[in-house]
């Protein structure tokens, strides 16, 4: 089939396409459970109901009249090295089984990153079902998925537990407060709809617990229950599905109070993008009694997951004027290559005087580096490191005594952390 993208169209699902759609996504999902008449008919509603409210909020990709796939489409607010700035998201992309091969999920792609470049959306998101894709597609990973199962005694006690309850609807705002306390300072951060919220605490199967400090939540984790084994209907894994603090207090506090359930629960759950959580466990073993050679135990189970991909590298440059890169005062060109999106390759001189960047084209570049959009969109986000790239030849740079400069200048405090399910 031609490379040509023009036959395609990326539009908002239209309402006689609903019973298609569905169809598609069913069969692209089965654990979806879009299958039965009642469970089409409330999905249609739910497509209703967000087309009503925002257009391309479910998008089809359409040669001339036809459906061949579709995806959900997210707008999202991110906290980019400290710039709140436009990002969006895209979930559940499908293609009509009867069009596999086709090259309709690249059309798809190719047509959501024009959309976004053409509303100054820089940054696009995704949850790959198979990350190699959209690699391939120019998406960078981001920061790795640590799943831990500790047993409740390997928490720590010394926080205060004691301003530790039980949250219901009426402090629902004083936890939204929270997120947005920490979004605010948690570079890679995407802002929490109140909706997001209003599912957590409608949902009977979750609970919200918060650490109190006068009148505010200074932290909160939401948790479920699920069965330790099979008819042990009396012993369970408590899984922790959101644990945000903003202070040390909060965190111990909320730590020990997880440890005070230990009577009935026979491990705890964490998935946290924290490389530093074992620290916190007096015993980190995850209860597998594996052993990595020679003796290393296994400590937690790791994923790759969140992927990145900037979509106009020098408009990047542009709205992170105000971010500061490290505290580097150097010259740099970038020339990247992307061969899914052609217009965004090429090379750019920006100067960094303090960190703060500036589009310099004409201005001489103390060094130049070179790399694909997927690793330099890593880079951007302080999900990789430029010595990491370099080592693994992801990278180049036109002279190697100023590879450490350029790492600096690229690093961040902390890799980027994203607790939004899309």
């Amino acid at each position: 089939m031609a490379d040509d993208f023009t036959t395609s169209e990326l539009r908002p699902l239209l309402e006689r396409d609903f019973d298609t759609y569905i169809t598609v996504a069913d069969n692209a999902y089965p654990d979806a459970r879009l299958g039965t008449p009642e469970e089409r008919e409330k999905y249609r509603a739910v497509l209703a109901a967000r087309l009503a409210k925002s257009p391309m909020s479910h998008v089809g990709i359409y040669r001339g009249e036809t459906l061949l796939g579709g995806a959900r489409l997210h707008d999202f607010v991110m906290n980019a090295r400290g710039t709140q700035i436009a990002a969006a998201g895209i979930g559940m992309v499908a293609v009509d089984l009867a069009h596999k091969k086709e090259h309709v999920a690249r059309d798809l792609m190719r047509a959501w990153l024009d959309y976004c470049r053409a509303h100054d959306v820089l940054f696009a998101l995704l949850y790959p079902f198979r990350p190699d894709f959209y690699k391939q597609m120019g998406f960078g990973y981001g920061t790795k998925m640590s799943q831990y199962r500790v047993r409740p005694v390997g928490l720590p006690q010394r926080g205060d537990r004691k301003k530790v309850a039980l949250l219901g609807a009426a402090e629902q705002e004083m936890v939204s407060d929270c997120y947005a306390r920490m979004q605010m300072r948690a570079h890679g951060l995407i802002r929490k709809s109140d909706d997001a919220l209003d599912r957590v605490f409608s949902d009977h199967t979750k609970r919200v617990v918060g650490y109190r400090e006068g009148s505010d939540v200074r932290g909160y984790a939401v948790f479920s229950f699920t069965e330790a084994a099979a008819n042990q209907f009396l012993t369970y894994d408590l899984v922790v599905d959101e644990m945000v603090y903003e202070t040390r207090e909060a965190l111990l506090g909320l730590l020990a109070f997880l440890r005070s359930q230990a009577d009935q629960i026979e491990r705890i759950v964490f998935n946290t993008q924290d490389d530093n959580f074992h620290l916190l466990l007096g015993d980190v073993r995850d209860g597998s009694q594996v052993l990595i050679p020679s003796v290393y135990h296994r400590s937690n189970a790791q994923g790759v997951g969140i992927m990145y991909r900037v979509t106009d590298v020098p408009r990047a440059f542009e709205l992170l004027h105000s971010a500061r890169f490290g505290e580097q005062s150097l010259t740099l060109r970038i020339t990247v290559a992307d061969s899914f999106l052609p217009e965004n390759a090429g090379s750019l001189t920006v100067r960094f005087g303090d960190g703060h960047p500036t589009i310099a084209q004409d201005a001489t570049a103390d060094v130049e580096i070179t790399l694909d959009i997927a690793e330099f969109s890593s880079l951007l986000m302080g999900a990789a490191d430029f010595r990491s790239l370099y080592r693994y030849g992801l990278a180049e740079i036109s002279d190697a005594a100023l590879i450490e400069p350029v790492t600096r200048l690229f690093a961040t405090d902390e890799k980027p952390l994203c607790m939004t399910q899309f």
